[in-house]
């Protein structure tokens, strides 16, 4: 599929690995145990008719058998992160099992025993004939933050028994075309998802793009996307983002800190953790990555969380009921972390 106004769209991460930085990183950043990007502006892909390649592939892990972080039991730890939001709190009252979730990135890994159980369905919009298993890593490692299975091994995810949706409509290098998106957005009205997570994002505001939002959000799909990770400014959020039909999402340290990494302005609705974010990857492996990319499934997370318990909300009404219950953080401006800090149990809990 493409559209007549067509752009490129990269997926929103960095990762430090082997010795060296992969992935949407500022250039030549100094290496540390726990990489934290430096806030030089990235510069966002020229759009094209043809696909403009990476110079940043994603290497292939193995498997992590010794988690990071403090343990939930020997082998499976609770993400800083989702533990920062409260997750873990509420999960007496709901893991959102039956609420679907649609990934739109570069897949899921299909077979990953973190995540498998909760893996329903998907689609490749790239090549339809194909699968949605996922050839970079990103797309899994969103979807762990979202719904990694609570099985004793590796991490957990905001909502354990979410219904996870792959799309793959970006490819293996974490690029691909706005129009493979759209193409996305619309399987994902057609299949009746309840969320959609974009961990994506490009510089050009695209009509098309912007329609296949608006109509998402119209057909009752709360949509949650990365603000981006060009750095603080006035106007760095990116697209989708940008638009007011989707939730932006900004990130944050484990300090409570603005990541130095991650954009910021008016667009940004909520913050959630996105620094040294530990979660699934290719091949049945784990991994630590940063960017506004692991932010925003923290909130897709939360969003499908108010939905089961309350199961007659709109979009409109899951985002105010999010941004009302948000944790204001002293230190950073609005700009930094619109409403706040995402609190998956003040919303889950409130009325």
């Amino acid at each position: 599929m493409r559209v007549e106004e067509d752009a490129v769209a990269y997926a929103l991460y960095c990762i430090f690995w082997g010795g060296r930085w992969w992935g949407d990183c500022p250039p030549s950043p100094t290496p540390t145990s726990t990489p934290t990007p430096t806030n030089t502006p990235i510069s966002t892909p020229t759009p094209t008719n043809t696909p403009i390649p990476t110079n940043t592939p994603t290497p292939t892990l193995t498997p992590t058998p010794t988690p990071e972080g403090g343990s939930q039991e020997a082998l499976q730890p609770i993400p800083w992160g989702v533990n920062r939001v409260d997750a873990d709190n509420v999960w007496a009252l709901t893991t959102a099992n039956n609420i679907k979730v649609a990934i739109i990135d570069t897949g899921i890994d299909l077979d990953h025993p973190d995540l498998e159980a909760n893996i329903k369905g998907g689609r490749n919009t790239i090549r339809t004939s194909r699968s949605a298993d996922d050839d970079n890593g990103h797309g899994t490692h969103v979807a762990g933050t979202v719904a990694g299975v609570n099985n004793s091994i590796g991490v957990v995810g905001v909502g354990h028994q979410i219904d996870l949706y792959a799309v793959k409509a970006l490819d293996r290098r974490g690029s691909g075309y706005v129009s493979d998106i759209i193409e996305g957005i619309q399987w994902s009205i057609d299949n009746n998802m309840n969320v959609i997570n974009m961990s994506l994002g490009t510089s050009s505001n695209v009509t098309a793009f912007h329609d296949a939002v608006i109509a998402a959000r119209n057909a009752g799909i709360v949509v949650v996307s990365a603000a981006g990770n060009s750095g603080p400014g006035n106007n760095t959020v990116i697209y989708p983002a940008k638009y007011p039909e989707s939730i932006a999402i900004s990130a944050t340290t484990s300090s409570d800190g603005f990541a130095s990494f991650s954009s910021s302005g008016p667009e940004v609705d909520l913050a959630a953790p996105g620094n040294s974010i530990y979660s699934t990857y290719r091949n049945g492996g784990y991994t630590t990555m940063s960017g506004t990319s692991m932010a925003t499934p923290h909130v897709a997370g939360a969003a499908a969380m108010v939905l089961s318990t309350h199961p007659g909300f709109t979009p409109s009404q899951v985002q105010s009921h999010l941004q009302n219950n948000a944790e204001w953080l002293s230190g950073l401006s609005s700009n930094q972390q619109g409403s706040g800090l995402v609190d998956v149990e003040k919303a889950v809990s409130s009325p």
